[in-house]
């Protein structure tokens, strides 16, 4: 599980202060942490998922850490879980999204250094259990996340379903129902936006 440096850490850089669905940043990052391990995610993942919105994402703008602070996660946390962190932050979705069903490989697109790469989708497993834990979590602290939301985070997940862990889907289909068969691919879905007091953040994080 996350260690109490890496929240006292979190907490330094102000992200119990940032205004995120259901309460503040860190309030999501721990309740996407605490998710992953109810699934059976390990340690790493969970720290993962606690530290993802360091260098901020590709839905979130806010960031914690600038990418030149690289080092400063790393002392916390480690150099392989920072490189998970800078992964999921790194993701170009509208580039990468359409691509993750493919397999063996996902073509991944880095949006820091504008750069692709055709990643083995088993190497993928803790970016895609991240992805699909944090969606549900801004789901499901979204005052009214609509429909389009709902089949698009159930598509997301049913492309993603083979890397997640054995808990994952029961709990997605718990919370969002089950799939339609003709619900259209996550990357043809519009891209459901949460409005909060520091903007528009389409897919907080």
């Amino acid at each position: 599980m996350p260690t109490d440096e890496l929240r006292r850490f979190l907490t330094a850089l102000g992200a119990d202060r940032i205004p995120h669905a259901g309460g503040s940043l860190l309030d999501h990052l721990t309740r996407t942490s605490e998710r992953l391990a109810s699934w059976g995610a390990d340690d790493d993942v969970q720290t993962i998922a606690m530290a993802h919105a360091c260098y901020g994402t590709d839905g979130f703008a806010d960031h914690l850490l600038t990418l030149d602070q690289r080092d400063d996660l790393r002392a916390v946390v480690g150099p392989e879980v920072e490189a998970e962190v800078y992964r999921y932050a790194s993701c170009g979705r509208t580039r990468t999204y359409p691509h993750l069903s493919d397999r063996p490989d996902i073509v991944f697109h880095d949006r820091f250094a504008d750069t692709e790469a055709a990643i083995p989708a088993d190497d993928l497993r803790p970016f895609a259990a991240l992805t699909v834990a944090n969606e549900l979590d801004v789901y499901l602290h979204l005052d009214d996340p609509g429909e389009t939301f709902r089949t698009w985070l159930l598509d997301l997940a049913g492309q993603l379903r083979d890397l997640l862990p054995t808990l994952a889907w029961p709990d997605c289909t718990t919370a969002l129902g089950t799939p339609s068969p003709c619900s259209p691919a996550p990357h043809d879905a519009p891209t459901p936006v949460l409005r909060s007091p520091e903007g528009v953040h389409p897919r907080v994080t």
